[in-house]
This record gives structure tokens, sequence and C-alpha cells, in this order.
């Protein structure tokens, strides 16, 4: 009877450590994701403030400025419809936080 139950503790414990492990991997990959996801919108929102800013000196009219707008829309668009890349926003900062 107590060999049982000390069979039960120890498990019990293996599974607890098992479980912080994962949590603690899991939280890494995470956070490791949405600073990707992080740079990737912030290289784009840097590209696009760069192309108003040409546009606001006259560096480039508006037919470009609308043509660039296009193809860095086009460009992201497709960057979304890869599966690694809805992969990784389903478990990013955009994803809603599932509670345990």
């Amino acid at each position: 009877m107590l060999f049982e139950a000390e069979k039960k503790r120890v498990q019990h414990e293996r599974f607890e450590r098992a479980s912080n492990n994962l949590e603690r991997f899991l939280g890494e990959r995470r956070k490791a994701m949405e600073e990707a996801v992080a740079t990737f919108v912030g290289a784009v929102e840097r590209e696009r403030n760069s192309i108003r800013k040409m546009k606001r000196e006259g560096h480039i009219g508006g037919e470009h400025h609308s043509a660039l707008e296009k193809i860095i829309r086009a460009h992201l668009e497709q960057a979304l419809k890869h599966p690694g890349v809805k992969k990784l926003l389903k478990i990013s900062a955009f994803a809603p936080k599932q509670k345990n």
C-alpha cells in the first residue's frame, strides 16, 4: 500500500516536471515567433513610412506611391498565404491567448 502511494507520488512529480519543461519550451517558442512577426510587421511599416516621406518631399509622385503601396500589399498578402506564416500567426501575438 505504501509502495503504491510512493509510486504515484513519483509519477506525479515526473509529470509535473515534464509539464513545466513543456510550458517553458512553448513559452520560449511563442516569444521567438511573436518577435519574428513584430519584426516583419515593423519592416513593412518602416517601408510604408519611407514611401510616404519620399512622396511628401517630392522625390516620387502620387502614381509611384500608389504602385509601391500595391507592391507592398501584394508581397504582404503573398507572405500571409504561406503555410509557415499562417502557422506562425496562429500561435503569435495576434492569436487570442488561450487559458489553461
